[in-house]
């Protein structure tokens, strides 16, 4: 019994063994292929991932800040019922009574006509004088820009307006009596607003003690900042009249709050007491540049015949639309290849800027729904 069990296992003994080098070697090598295989389609599954997923974001950031400034750009000059033009008058300024103190000042010049303006890139930095006309600095106690807050090869756009809500009287009102719009109004003191009968119009400053969108009344009193030039209206408004916030609004590409990335800036101008502030509305926007449209026929048939530079720009009063372009990146380099193209926005070349990172141009021509007709 014992020698047949012996036998066995010398039998079994002698049909099993491992595997040989050769074979560990060449099992190896083929998953060492099929890794890589895998491994480049996860790679190559991804880097296209993300190159679509930038290019998706890098579309619907360019959707947006389009949507942004078209909306202003479209409204500039906006007055109310009042739509910047009486046929009473004929012109902006005889219609319009600024009462403001320093009221051609760069924050609320509403009533000289130039309901659009601009500064256009023209120097090798990011000082003031870089852009022509030069980026307003302090006027009057008021800080509008600073050194370095705009980004080189970029312009600025400048848009002056009533906000789309106003408000009626609650009861007529003499050219020496507070008027009153009711609550809420969301105004607050130091606001700068429009009351207009719609043939005429006057902008002050709102100067109360008190609440205007807890009482609803809107003082007027001499002093502030910029403060009412006097104390009262130009003439007595009937009840229909309407109140509307006025604002200056002005758009510019600056580094991101992370101080890197670029990014799509407004501010909103309707105080004396406050500096603007800063706000980040669209992120990886890189050069914004602008074109005016003037109408230079007489009679003026509200089409543009040329487009123009701010700085070129003859008569604020004969533009009827703006040209906007935007370049737009993806946030993050994808892809293998550098971007070496030269891009040309409304006439004005940029680039190459040789990363990985993908770049789109933005254009728009937009009319403008408030023209100043030709008087």
């Amino acid at each position: 019994m014992t020698r047949h069990i012996t036998a066995h296992s010398a039998q079994l003994a002698g049909t099993i063994r491992g595997f040989t080098l050769v074979e560990i070697l060449v099992a190896t090598s083929i998953g060492l292929i099929i890794l890589a295989a895998v491994s480049q389609v996860f790679v190559t599954s991804r880097s296209t991932f993300m190159l679509e997923e930038g290019l998706a974001r890098l579309q619907e950031n360019g959707r947006f800040s389009m949507e942004f400034i078209g909306q202003d750009v479209r409204m500039s000059g906006n007055l109310g019922c009042l739509q910047k033009y009486s046929v009473l008058a004929g012109t902006i300024a005889e219609t319009v009574d600024n009462r403001l103190s320093n009221s051609t000042d760069y924050g609320w010049d509403f009533s000289s006509g130039q309901h659009l303006a601009g500064h256009t890139y023209t120097g090798g930095g990011t000082t003031l004088g870089d852009w022509t006309p030069a980026l307003p600095g302090t006027i009057n106690g008021l800080t509008y820009f600073t050194d370095e807050e705009v980004s080189e090869n970029t312009d600025v756009l400048v848009i002056r307006r009533a906000e789309a809500a106003s408000f009626k009287l609650t009861t007529a009102v003499p050219a020496d009596g507070t008027p009153n719009i009711g609550t809420p109004n969301g105004l607050k003191n130091d606001d700068i607003v429009l009351i207009t009968d719609c043939n005429f119009g006057d902008i002050f400053q709102i100067t109360s003690s008190g609440d205007p969108n807890a009482d609803g009344d809107l003082p007027h009193g001499v002093g502030g900042a910029p403060g009412n030039a006097t104390a009262n209206l130009s003439r007595r408004y009937g009840i229909n009249s309407e109140v509307s916030k006025v604002v200056t609004r002005i758009y510019y590409v600056g580094p991101g709050t992370d101080d890197v990335t670029p990014t799509l800036y407004r501010k909103d101008i309707n105080s004396g007491t406050a500096n603007p502030v800063p706000q980040p509305l669209v992120d990886n926007v890189e050069v914004l540049r602008v074109l005016f449209g003037e109408d230079t026929d007489a009679p003026s048939n509200n089409q543009a015949n040329i487009y123009q530079q701010a700085n070129d720009v003859v008569n604020w009063t004969d533009v009827v639309s703006v040209r906007i372009a935007l370049l737009v990146r993806t946030g993050e380099e994808s892809g293998s290849d550098f971007d070496t193209k030269t891009y040309s926005l409304a006439g004005t070349p940029f680039g190459p800027i040789n990363d990985r990172r993908q770049r789109r141009v933005f254009t728009s021509t937009i009319q403008i729904r408030n023209p100043i007709p030709a008087s």
